[in-house]
């Protein structure tokens, strides 16, 4: 059942909840009392929604949190979130009382940020004005569309974004022309990209449009505007590209501009902790040479599968069953 505020679920051991239902007691809420533990500034910082535990560490070292009225510059300092006052620039900052978490089919032409500066259309001008005071998990460029979450978990937002818990993200992408076996292959292979050796992206053909070529991509990482610029490499564009899974999470029917709220179950796929422990900062090997862009790949199996008939939506819906 799909709940737009998980109380119950406590993904933070320390974290004081309103209380539980159980079924013992009819439904009536129990609550929930919890010893004082400490956590890391970075990690409550990032529960409370201010910034990612990493962006966290920068406001600590900027001096620009105080505890108890202390300026704090050491990383690593702990904080009691029952007993201490933590503030950025002298605003006091704490959990949300509910943990909301939402999906956006997010429209090309809206940016994803809260405030632009030219007056451009933002992702919160679509989003319902209840949930205005929630953060975009991730982003979409702005002429990018499909799946995006927003929600006011800073930790749990970490774990969607950030490389050290994995998962995959995938995307239905219109390509100009028709794609070559060698293009294909290029793709498909551990492209070095502004100096960087990118993990090995999923591709595969589902659909032609027009003469042109629709594809599913999916990716294990996310740097910005990946797959534009991959594209690029092979002289190509995207004439339209659309998120359509994050995970286990799909875009399906939900409708350009509509929200619906994550299920506990979705919620929970990012409260576990990760199947395959890996380094805490996981970046994409560096090369030498920072402007060179090269791929080593040979000729692949399966460029394409059988033809969808349809628009970009049935792509979409083929490719998710």
């Amino acid at each position: 059942m799909g709940l737009a505020h998980v109380r119950t679920a406590c993904p933070h051991p320390h974290t004081f909840r309103a209380g539980t239902e159980s079924a013992a007691t009819g439904g009536a809420i129990r609550p929930c009392i919890l010893k004082h533990m400490q956590e890391r500034l970075q990690k409550y910082l990032a529960r409370c929604g201010v910034a990612s535990r990493r962006r966290a560490e920068a406001l600590i070292s900027q001096g620009r949190i105080s505890v108890n009225g202390n300026t704090i510059t050491k990383l690593g300092t702990k904080v009691d979130s029952e007993r201490d006052t933590v503030a950025l620039d002298g605003k006091v900052v704490g959990p949300p009382d509910a943990l909301t978490y939402l999906a956006l089919h997010k429209p090309a032409g809206f940016l994803t940020t809260r405030d632009d500066p030219h007056g451009r259309p933002t992702v919160y001008d679509v989003l319902p004005a209840a949930y205005a005071r929630l953060a975009p998990v991730g982003r979409l460029d702005g002429r990018s569309e499909g799946l995006l979450f927003f929600s006011n978990d800073g930790g749990w937002a970490n774990r969607v974004t950030h490389p050290r818990y994995g998962g995959e993200k995938e995307y239905a992408v219109l390509v100009n022309g028709n794609l070559t076996s060698q293009q294909l292959a290029t793709l498909r292979a551990p492209m070095v990209l502004d100096g960087y050796r990118l993990n090995p992206v999923t591709v595969r053909i589902i659909d032609r449009e027009d003469g042109d070529t629709w594809t599913a991509m999916t990716l294990t990482e996310g740097r910005k505007r990946q797959i534009r610029h991959m594209l690029a490499v092979i002289g190509k564009q995207a004439m339209r590209l659309v998120r359509t899974r994050i995970g286990p999470v799909g875009l399906e029917n939900l409708a350009p501009g509509k929200v619906r709220p994550l299920t506990e179950a979705e919620v929970g796929h990012w409260q576990k902790p990760p199947e395959r422990p890996q380094p805490e900062d996981v970046e994409a090997r560096p090369i030498h040479s920072q402007r060179n862009v090269e791929s080593t790949a040979s000729p692949g199996v399966g460029d394409t599968d059988t033809a969808l008939a349809g628009s970009a939506a049935e792509a979409r819906r083929r490719d998710n069953e």
